[in-house]
């Protein structure tokens, strides 16, 4: 062979050789290529309740086919862009935001039910409260701690967040939260980790929510330093772009700022406004509702902000349509997104949660003034075990009932083949002071102020103090040693003042005036958190001022022992919708009277209906005798305080003194909104029957029934009126405004 021929074929060979090395690499390239074909995204912008109109961008999107491959969201826009990249329909999403009671889930008081019995009564009295380390005040993160809608979020897609494996592009539709660091005061793009963690951190809006707290960030409300992140969806490399802008504008108009609220707005939105500019531009579409007649708290007109994004999104259609077919990017066939919940659902107990999730390891996070071996043992019956929504919900509620954390929220994260339960908890300090006034037709203006400190360890276990001023003088202090986890000892003062009325025949004769200081030493077993009982030895001293010869004064001690005990399952202190309610208090005072005496309380509470709460009612009390007028038991008012009367439908305060009473009542209330801005409100109608025997009135029957009217207001506490009566048709109002004492 001729050097010539051998130099061809070294060349053949060599063209050959690289064919086949292109050949395969095109081979391993060609899926990449496949990949990288033009991708869409959807920006959704902040904006408060304006974003609602995001919820009809979508149906029209979804309706028309329009393929979209990347959702980016911050605030209102993270709410609903993050559901529907969860896989929730369109239709899903405006069930959950229109039919969310978001009254409800900013409301920052724990569920009862997981409170212990003592702890009930404080976390009911929901008065302004402070905190307080070493005499130092803290003011809360936020007005709204923000716990329920952390818990109503990881509800939605704790499942979903699971499946995906905690990385957002495996999501239905891959998503970004855009949030903001307080710390840095930079951007922070959220793709992995919990679904609901991080759409709660986007809608944090500074001073109204508690931030999301990590080890290293503070996170809020990513609108603050990018209101509307088309740069976002670029830099994940998306083609082409559809932004919608709900967010409020700026004011042009002098008239427009009116308080102190608007300036502030205003201030802040400038800086926003700077970065949407440039955001806007580009953008390839631009969607911009009409919602100038909307503000950013008009959550109860949901439905019709839908609309208005629905009818804008339209007018887009045609240019959508020519740009996606100049990109080659085909309109997606088939039907539009299944539905996920179900036709009747009930958010309380509904939880797309896959029941095969086996925890291999639990650990809180965020921990600092507290030991983290008074909480992990209580926590590791989460490992190795199939998990349990409602196991979770429970678990997390019982450690924000605890008072100790201002926030608490948990991941299920998957790590190196292993599923993580992380609690992640923002510690409040160990001393809470609340503060509160009440009016009612009793006593008139009250004022309360009580303090709290709780160590989470340590032998000390509590320490309490409750004062009220007014016509009614009252101050208890209690401190409380730990014995063990249900088990504790009890050392307790109280003392009050007050003017008691004296009735005879059913006429009032006078007044006296009754100072009592009891102090109590005893044991304290608590049952879960469902109910308890104290025990122990009391000492008493009863001082009567300014009686008639009736009653005459007297300065008496009264020692003896005393029992108390409980059960509470009421979701609701003022307007319970479900539980049951049982409180019996004994004493055996065993000198100068030597009698004994007993009270009980005994109520349960149902729904029939939603809209409808039913009560079922009943209370008696027994004293032998002999006893003084001041021993026995006040009959009579609106019974809103626990050293005064018993309320007794239809009677004046103190207008009945027994020495055996029983008494058995019915109520229905009928839930309804009279204002938008007040849900919480109710009407009901009530009836209450039973017998008393006292010295002037032996085997008194009463009959008595009544109308009521009830609303819970965010600043005031609870108002109340009832309009009473008794067969004698004498006609009482009952009025009382604020949380009672």
């Amino acid at each position: 062979m001729t050097n010539k021929t051998l130099y061809a074929t070294n060349i053949v060979q060599s063209l050959f050789i690289f064919v086949l090395c292109l050949g395969f690499a095109l081979s391993i390239a060609l899926p990449s290529f496949a990949k990288q074909k033009p991708r869409v995204a959807l920006v959704l912008s902040g904006g408060g309740a304006r974003g609602g109109a995001h919820i009809g961008v979508l149906r029209v999107i979804e309706r028309e086919g329009i393929p979209i491959d990347l959702i980016v969201g911050v605030s209102y826009g993270a709410l609903v862009g993050g559901l529907y990249a969860a896989g929730y329909s369109v239709d899903n999403v405006e069930r959950i935001i229109v039919e969310t009671d978001w009254w409800e889930i900013t409301n920052n008081s724990p569920n009862r039910r997981l409170s212990n019995l003592y702890r009930k009564p404080m976390a009911d009295r929901q008065m302004l409260a402070l905190r307080l380390d070493r005499l130092d005040l803290k003011l809360p993160y936020g007005i709204f701690a923000g716990q329920k809608i952390q818990h109503f979020l990881n509800q939605l897609t704790l499942g979903v967040t699971y499946r995906a494996r905690n990385d957002f592009d495996r999501l239905p539709t891959p998503f970004r939260a855009i949030a903001t660091d307080i710390l840095s005061g930079e951007q922070v793009v959220l793709k992995n980790g919990s679904l609901g963690t991080a759409i709660r951190a986007s809608i944090s809006v500074p001073g109204v929510f508690a931030p999301v707290s990590t080890e290293q960030t503070h996170l809020v409300d990513g609108g603050i330093v990018n209101n509307l992140p088309v740069d976002v969806a670029l830099d994940a490399g998306t083609d082409f772009v559809i932004a919608v802008d709900c967010a409020t504008p700026l004011r042009s108009q002098k008239h427009e700022i009116e308080d102190v609220i608007d300036v502030i707005d205003q201030a802040v939105s400038f800086r926003i406004e700077e970065k949407k500019i440039t955001n806007r531009k580009r953008a390839h579409v631009l969607i911009t509702p009409d919602l100038k007649k909307f503000d950013a708290g008009d959550f109860n007109l949901s439905y019709t902000l839908i609309s208005i994004g629905e009818k804008e999104a339209e007018k887009h259609l045609d240019v959508i349509r020519k740009a996606l077919q100049t990109l080659g990017i085909s309109k997606r066939v088939g039907k539009s997104r299944p539905s996920i919940l179900p036709d009747k659902f009930d958010f309380e107990t509904w939880a797309d949660i896959p029941s095969d999730i086996v925890i291999d390891r639990v650990r809180i996070k965020g921990l600092e003034r507290y030991s983290q071996e008074v909480f992990t043992s209580r926590l590791e019956k989460f490992v190795n075990k199939p998990i349990s929504f409602r196991e979770l919900e429970r678990e997390s509620g019982r450690l924000y009932a605890t008072g100790l954390f201002q926030t608490v929220d948990y991941q299920v994260l998957y790590h190196e083949g292993q599923n993580e339960l992380v609690f992640q908890v923002l510690e409040n300090p160990p001393s809470e002071m609340k503060v509160g006034l009440r009016y009612d037709n009793d006593f008139r203006v009250s004022a309360m102020a009580e303090f709290a400190h709780q160590n989470a360890y340590g032998r000390v276990s509590e320490f309490y103090f409750r004062g009220l001023l007014g016509n009614l003088k009252f101050a208890e202090m209690n401190l409380i040693f730990r014995a063990s986890k249900d088990l504790r000892f009890l050392g307790e003062i109280q003392g009050w003042n007050q003017d008691r009325l004296y009735f005879q025949n059913g006429q009032r004769q006078s007044a006296y005036n009754e100072k009592r200081l009891r102090t109590r030493l005893g044991l304290q077993v608590l049952f879960h958190s469902w109910g308890g009982f104290n025990v122990g030895y009391q000492v008493e001293h009863v001082r009567i001022r300014n009686a008639d010869r009736s009653i005459g004064n007297a300065s008496k001690s009264l020692p003896g022992f005393w029992l108390s005990a409980g059960i509470d399952t009421r979701d609701d202190a003022f307007l319970p919708g479900q539980g049951v309610y049982f409180q019996t208090q004994a004493k055996w005072v065993h000198r100068t009277f030597s009698h004994k005496q007993v009270q009980t309380q005994l109520a349960y509470f149902a729904s029939p209906h939603p809209q409808l709460s039913v009560s079922l009612w009943s209370q008696g009390g027994y004293m032998t005798q002999p006893a003084p007028v001041y021993e026995r038991f006040a009959l009579g008012g609106a019974g809103h305080f626990s050293s005064a009367a018993l309320r007794v439908v239809g009677l004046k305060r103190d207008e009945l003194r027994a020495f055996r009473f029983v008494s058995s009542g019915i109520s229905i209330w009928k839930h309804m909104t009279f204002w938008e801005s007040i849900p919480r409100s109710a009407v009901g109608i009530f009836y209450q029957g039973g017998l008393c025997n006292n010295t002037d009135r032996p085997n008194t029957r009463i009959h008595s029934f009544g109308i009521g009217g009830y609303i819970n207001t965010a600043f005031f506490g609870p108002i109340r009126v009832d309009i009473v009566s008794t067969e004698k048709k004498d006609i009482q109002i009952y009025t009382a405004i604020g949380f009672a004492f």
